[in-house]
């Protein structure tokens, strides 16, 4: 079964590839997305292709923190209708349940669940049911990254993770730019 997600995905994709002295146009070509596709923020591109992109996107920009880098101009303005209803909640709590309940609408194939800790913390993970394990080592960097961005959204500036958590294991040299990025341990 073919898999679907939101062209908002990759909002920000053309202006960091750029910034990396590469030619977006050019490699959204060569795994068949086209341009005009990335206009419409609800355009429907193929999970595959975007995983595709990413990959192509941090070999030739050299940047293995590619993905994470992509998700620092997204956050909950990428979630379309699902953020904007998300943003209507009274608590984070109601929130989150929002987002768990439509994620399908923005990324077809994957599951968000929490579950509450105590007064203070709760639990955000995230599964993609639509493709095998460790295809990709830059999506997982875009979705935590967009998480996190969402819950500073919701949460404000003074929001803090506790620690993130990646089933692969980071790549060493990049260790410092995810404690940064994240501002607590990894």
């Amino acid at each position: 079964m073919a898999y679907f997600i939101r062209a908002a995905s990759l909002a920000g994709f053309e202006d960091l590839v750029r910034h990396c002295g590469e030619n977006p146009m050019q490699l959204l070509q060569e795994v068949g997305i086209l341009a005009c596709q990335l206009r419409n923020p609800d355009e429907l591109i193929s999970y595959q292709k975007l995983l595709d992109v990413l990959e192509l996107g941090a070999n030739r920009c050299n940047l293995s923190t590619f993905g994470l880098r992509l998700s620092s101009s997204q956050g909950m303005k990428c979630m379309g209708l699902v953020g904007a209803y998300m943003c209507q909640q009274k608590t984070v709590e109601e929130a989150l349940r929002i987002g768990q309940k439509y994620i399908y609408m923005h990324a077809q194939g994957m599951d968000l669940s929490f579950n509450i800790v105590d007064d203070i913390y709760c639990q955000v993970e995230y599964q993609q049911l639509s493709i095998p394990e460790f295809t990709s080592s830059q999506k997982p960097q875009l979705t935590l990254g967009v998480i996190f961005k969402t819950l500073n959204d919701l949460c404000g500036l003074k929001w803090r993770a506790k620690k993130v958590l990646f089933k692969q294991p980071p790549n060493k040299d990049d260790i410092d730019f995810y404690q940064q990025f994240f501002a607590c341990d990894i």
